[in-house]
């Protein structure tokens, strides 16, 4: 697949969730929708704002995944992307679209997706006091962003981060690499140190 078209898809996707109607208001989950997330510890916020990359399951707000993460006794293994990043759509076709890394990300971890250009305006129930900015956080990627931001003390993206369930850094973040062994290399190393 061609830059252009890759441009393409990530442009598409960047318009098409971050500008419409629904990005103004949460839409509660209901039952047909909880079905889809049965192996999650509860049906994920923000699930039919965004989805997921690769098809993969998992949690859109940070606190909700590391919750679930006591819960069931998995690290969690976050994925800062972007609508518009390029390199975040590589990352999905290449590395979150091999079924053995997809196995192991379901089977081993819970998975925590952030997306840092969202525009969509939070609920007041997720909005966040940022410290840095000396006010409420009330847009879901600004809220991404500043959790990376002092969490991780990065801005890079695509980044992943596998964290134990108090949301401790396991091992050293993977940034973008195509590589499906490295890829593979970096889960396996997260999870030896849970």
């Amino acid at each position: 697949m061609n830059y252009t078209l890759l441009m393409v898809i990530g442009l598409i996707g960047f318009s098409s969730c971050s500008t419409s109607e629904k990005d103004e208001s949460y839409i509660e989950n209901n039952s047909s929708f909880e079905q889809q997330y049965l192996q999650l510890c509860e049906p994920p916020s923000f699930a039919t704002q965004f989805g997921f990359p690769a098809g993969l399951n998992g949690y859109l707000d940070f606190d909700e995944g590391i919750s679930c993460s006591k819960i069931v006794g998995k690290p969690g293994l976050i994925y800062f992307s972007g609508y518009s990043s390029v390199d975040s759509r590589r990352i999905e076709m290449n590395l979150l679209s091999d079924k053995e890394i997809q196995s192991l990300i379901t089977d081993e971890f819970v998975f925590i997706s952030l997306i840092k250009d969202a525009k969509m305006k939070l609920p007041v129930k997720y909005q966040e006091f940022s410290e840095l900015k000396n006010d409420t956080i009330k847009i879901y990627g600004e809220k991404s962003t500043y959790l990376q931001n002092s969490k991780f003390n990065s801005d890079e993206h695509p980044a992943f981060y596998i964290v134990n369930s108090d949301g401790e850094v396991l091992s050293k973040p993977y940034f973008y690499n195509l590589s499906i062994p490295d890829f593979k290399q970096f889960l396996k190393e997260g999870l030896s140190k849970y």
